[in-house]
């Protein structure tokens, strides 16, 4: 008997659940007829806001082995303007349920005015400490401003009760070249002959040429060299970069391109791969498949099983270029070679900007990002947290759907009538999980059977449904009828 095409697929998934999750400590269920329903309940949060002009950018995340995550974020002081300089502080928070709640606020870096910025926290496990960097503006009298960025380290307790202070921890970087760190988690190397080795991302000007640059430090951060240092070509201009390791022990970094980029949505993504640890890269490539604004995005891979190559970014590019909207998870299964659209995470209209990820367990990422309340509102009203569940991301793997006919509805359009929704026509045959009744294309509230009675909310409004619909081995699809106006 030929195996429905999703059998394969569930077994892979099951077995990469339980591998992964007695990686992470936990209890092993391996069942694949039921592998989605292993991964815990997801929730969400909002661990910073914004209040009149203090506000809350560039978000940063990272997990010690007791579960407990670490959230950073830049707490901009009398920033109303929102300009990107000014009194800034590095704020922390903690969660021991998997970033569903979160404890008080801590102030772990603060240089007076100056500006402290691009948290990039990372565990080390030699210490057992998380290991915050940060690009802290300082005078500097030989500096053309008078300022120049250095960088600095901070070592926290696990348990989050205690921190080393900023002003001790300036770093002194041979060949240094003043830039912006990160932002967003680094990582330490778990494969071949540079295992342990701590690394992250930067970017840096000179002679008004972006250059890429890989920061390590192979003494658990007592010292710290220059890895890959590779200016963009053409008209590139890279900033704001991210690092992956592969299974395969490769790194691959990506970048912002905020050069030909701006002018052309959706091709300004940059990405290349480096053989030695990070200590060289190859030549910048466009991230196939990435559509995205000029904005900071996040790399993942994750561990245990089917391992996945996630990427977190804005993804509509619908609107104008500087508007930031609809936070997507891009998938990859081939180490980068080509990327797949993956998830959307809410809306797609939704404010949202700067993000990092983070693996909380073997069936689940955490996504921190910058958002609005609603369309309406600016992506810098705060930073929210999101857990999504790895299965769901495998799902975005699997084929889609082919409408036929798309739904309708049937009966008279008239405030007191019923009308019913029509499911369409799909390949293969597929059943319907949801039905929701629109009014002028919003969602009416408790509106989700099949029948819809008109009510006079409805009078002089164009009523219509959204179907959504599966079948095994497919990818859920929506689909909306046509509207009709309502007498």
């Amino acid at each position: 008997m030929k195996k429905p095409p999703d059998f394969h697929l569930k077994l892979q998934l099951a077995v990469s659940l339980a591998v992964a999750t007695a990686a992470f400590g936990l209890p092993v269920v391996l069942n694949p007829g039921t592998a989605a329903a292993a991964a815990p309940q997801e929730c969400s949060s909002t661990p910073f806001t914004s209040k009149s002009a203090t506000r809350y950018r560039v978000p940063a995340v990272v997990r010690v082995p007791d579960g407990r995550l670490f959230v950073f974020a830049e707490k901009r002081n009398d920033n109303a303007d929102n300009d990107d300089d000014g009194d800034f502080d590095i704020a922390m928070k903690t969660s021991t349920d998997g970033g569903c709640t979160w404890g008080g606020e801590k102030i772990v870096a603060d240089h007076g005015k100056l500006r402290v910025s691009n948290p990039v926290p990372v565990y080390v496990p030699a210490r057992d400490k998380v290991l915050l960097i940060t690009t802290v503006k300082t005078k500097d009298s030989s500096a053309r401003t008078g300022y120049r960025n250095y960088m600095h380290q901070q070592w926290i307790d696990t348990d989050g009760g205690s921190f080393t202070s900023l002003t001790s921890g300036r770093v002194t970087v041979p060949n240094w070249r003043p830039g912006l760190t990160g932002p967003g988690h680094g990582i330490v190397l778990t494969k071949g002959s540079h295992a342990g080795r701590i690394i992250f991302a930067m970017g840096y000007t000179e002679n008004d040429k972006r250059t890429a640059r890989g920061v390590y430090s192979d003494d658990n951060g007592a010292t710290w060299q220059i890895g890959y240092d590779r200016a963009a070509s053409g008209k590139q201009q890279l900033i704001e970069g991210s690092i992956a390791e592969l299974p395969d022990g490769r790194l691959l970094t990506a970048y912002r391109d905020n050069g030909k980029g701006v002018s052309k949505p959706g091709s300004n993504r940059m990405q290349a791969y480096s053989t030695n640890g990070g200590e060289s890269i190859g030549s910048f490539s466009l991230m196939s498949g990435v559509k995205t604004v000029p904005v900071e995005g996040s790399l993942l891979q994750t561990t245990g099983g089917r391992e996945l190559l996630l990427f977190s970014s804005p993804s509509n590019t619908s609107f104008k270029i500087t508007s930031r909207r609809g936070m997507r998870i891009f998938v990859s299964t081939n180490n980068g070679q080509s990327w797949r659209s993956g998830l959307a995470v809410g809306s797609t209209t939704d404010p949202a900007c700067y993000s990092d990820m983070v693996q909380l367990d073997a069936g689940t990422i955490g996504l921190v990002y910058e958002n609005g309340y609603s369309p309406e509102k600016a992506y810098w009203n705060r930073i929210v947290f999101r857990q999504v569940s790895v299965s769901d991301l495998e799902q975005t793997l699997l084929p889609s759907l082919a409408k036929k006919k798309s739904p309708s509805v049937s009966g008279t359009h008239k405030v007191g009538k019923t009308v019913t929704a029509s499911q369409g026509t799909w390949s293969p045959n597929a059943t319907v999980t949801r039905y929701q009744w629109l009014r002028n294309g919003k969602e009416i509230s408790s509106a989700t059977s099949a029948s819809y009675k008109l009510s006079k909310a409805d009078k002089g409004k164009k009523v219509s449904v959204k179907v959504t619909v599966t079948s095994p081995g497919y990818q859920p699809s929506t689909a909306t009828s046509s509207a009709k106006k309502v007498k």
